[in-house]
């Protein structure tokens, strides 16, 4: 079924990791697991460029409400992302810039994760440049494996959709299958539960940042 991104509460956007027949990694099969098991909409789009990224972005700020998570895995340094068949590195700030141009500023507030290295050294002007139009962005801020950092980003947006199942007794953490699950609305304390609960998220540089 292809869904409407705009009915999504999770909108991922990735880009091919390799640029041959051989590479299959993805986030999908994770994602679409932890939707089906929180009860929540994941819509799966797939970008090769700039352009192709300020479109769903731009479809994204028309949205009112949805999606509530925009989650961007790809190649990433600095200040960039990389699809994999984009000639040059995408300037994240300048598309979604571009994206928002057009659009009003909406009351929603969702948040963009980057699965991608080191953009999340940037977070501040990312959020600055989407115009108000994102409240929190999250990210990486050093080189990242794989298969860690995709786990990682299954745990942020855990704690952001249901919350935080995990109770502290004397000191000692404990996950409990029927302890009381903590809710959140604020990236900054999903983050803190996230380098609390995961130690290589800290190894990974793992930050989020909120509009004030």
């Amino acid at each position: 079924m292809n869904r409407n991104p705009r009915n999504a509460d999770i909108l991922v956007l990735e880009s091919d990791w390799g640029e041959d027949l051989i590479d299959t990694r993805s986030t999908r099969p994770f994602v679409e697991g932890l939707a089906s098991a929180l009860g929540v909409t994941a819509v799966f789009r797939t970008f090769h460029s700039g352009r192709d990224l300020e479109h769903w972005m731009h479809q994204v700020f028309l949205s009112k409400r949805k999606p509530r998570i925009v989650y961007v895995s790809t190649h990433g340094s600095r200040r960039c992302l990389h699809p994999s068949l984009a000639t040059r590195g995408v300037n994240l700030r300048a598309v979604l810039a571009s994206a928002a141009r057009g659009t009003r500023r909406q009351d929603a507030r969702r948040g963009l994760l980057l699965g991608a290295c080191e953009i999340g050294n940037d977070l501040e002007n990312v959020l600055a440049a989407a115009g108000g139009r994102l409240k929190w962005a999250a990210g990486y801020q050093v080189e990242v494996p794989w298969v860690e950092s995709t786990l990682t980003d299954v745990a942020f947006l855990t704690y952001m959709i249901s919350g935080r199942g995990v109770t502290s007794s004397n000191g000692k953490r404990a996950v409990r299958a029927n302890s009381r699950v903590t809710r959140t609305r604020s990236a900054l304390k999903a983050a803190a539960w996230l380098l609390d609960d995961f130690g290589v998220a800290e190894a990974l540089g793992f930050r989020a940042t909120e509009l004030r």
